[in-house]
C-alpha cells in the first residue's frame, strides 16, 4: 500500500504545499507586498504551469501539468464511471487541494493554481482599464451550472463537456486548437477582469469555496479597530473584501488569501489568523 501510494504522490504536490506554506508564512507577517505577491504568482506558473518543465525536460514528468487541478475531479468522476477505475494519483491531488483549502482559506487556487497564477499576473500588467466582475450570484451559478451540466453529460451520455474549455490543458504546452483559442481568451479577459476562469468555470474553485466555511485560517476583521470606511474595498482587486468587512452571511465570493488586502486598510484592521481567535469576527 505504502509503494502504491508513494508512486500517487509526487514531487507536484510538495511544491503544492511550500507554495502554500509560503504564502500563509507572508500573510501571518502582514508582508505581502505587490512585489513579493508577483514574485509567488511567478513561481507558481512557472513551476507547475509547465514552463519548468519546457526548460528543463528531465522536470516536466514531476512537475508536469497532469494532473492539472481541473482534471483531478472530472477526470477521477470521469474514470470512474466510465471505466470503473479508482485513479489514485487524481485522488490524492484531489485531496491536497482539499486540504489546503481547509487549512487556509482556497490557499491552493492563491497560491499554487497555475492557471490562477496567470490569471492574476495578467491582472496586474498596467494600462487596460480594469472592470468590475460580474455580480458574484451571476458567475457562481453560471460555474454551478457548468458542474451541473458536466454531471449530467458524464452519467447521461458519457460526456466530459468540461475538455470543450479545459484551460489548464494549454498548459502542456501542445498547442492544440481548442485549448490555445481557450487559453487566448483566459488571456484576453485576464487584462480586463479579476480571474475570470475561476469565477466563472473552474470546478475546482467551485468546490473550494463550498469549503470556505470550514476554513481554519483566513483573512479576518479586527471588529474593534474597523470604522467601516470601506477604504480598502476600492483598493482590493478581488471581490470578496466588502463581504467580509461588512460581516455579511459566510457565503461570499471567493477569497484566495492572496493577502494583498492586508496592507490596503489604513487602520491595520484586517490580519490573517484563526477564524476562532478571539476579538476577530
Amino acid at each position: 500500500m505504502s509503494e502504491v501510494l508513494s508512486m500517487a504522490v509526487s514531487a507536484k504536490h510538495v511544491v503544492f504545499l511550500c507554495l502554500a506554506a509560503g504564502g500563509l508564512a507572508l500573510c501571518l507577517a502582514g508582508r505581502v507586498s505587490r512585489a513579493a505577491r508577483l514574485t509567488a504568482l511567478a513561481a507558481a506558473f512557472v513551476l507547475l504551469g509547465g514552463i519548468l518543465g519546457l526548460l528543463i525536460p528531465d522536470l516536466g514528468q514531476p512537475l508536469g501539468m497532469h494532473p492539472s487541478p481541473m482534471c483531478s475531479l472530472n477526470k477521477l468522476l470521469a474514470f470512474a464511471w466510465l471505466k470503473g477505475r479508482f485513479a489514485l494519483g487524481l485522488a490524492v491531488s484531489l485531496g491536497v487541494m482539499i486540504l489546503l483549502s481547509v487549512l487556509f482559506r482556497k490557499s491552493f487556487c492563491g497560491w499554487a493554481c497555475p492557471l490562477g497564477a496567470f490569471q492574476e499576473l495578467l491582472h496586474s500588467v498596467p494600462g487596460p482599464a480594469k472592470l468590475h466582475n460580474l455580480p458574484f450570484p451571476v458567475s457562481n451559478w453560471v460555474r454551478a451550472g457548468l458542474m451541473a451540466a458536466f454531471v449530467l453529460g458524464l452519467l447521461g451520455f458519457g460526456v466530459i463537456t468540461y475538455d470543450s474549455f479545459n484551460g489548464f490543458e494549454a498548459l502542456h504546452w501542445g498547442w492544440e486548437p481548442g485549448a490555445t483559442v481557450t487559453l487566448g481568451l483566459i488571456l484576453l479577459a485576464s487584462l480586463f477582469y479579476f480571474r475570470p476562469y475561476c469565477y466563472l468555470v473552474c470546478p475546482i474553485g467551485l468546490v473550494t469555496w463550498a469549503l470556505e466555511p470550514l476554513s481554519l485560517i483566513g483573512v479576518q476583521k479586527d471588529g474593534k479597530a474597523c470604522d467601516g470606511c470601506l477604504a480598502c474595498v476600492s483598493k482590493a482587486a478581488c471581490p470578496s473584501l466588502e463581504g467580509i468587512v461588512k460581516g455579511e452571511a459566510r457565503w461570499t465570493p471567493d477569497c484566495s488569501s492572496c493577502g494583498r488586502c492586508l496592507e490596503s486598510c489604513p487602520k491595520g484592521a484586517l490580519k490573517v489568523g484563526l477564524r476562532s481567535f478571539r476579538g476577530w469576527v
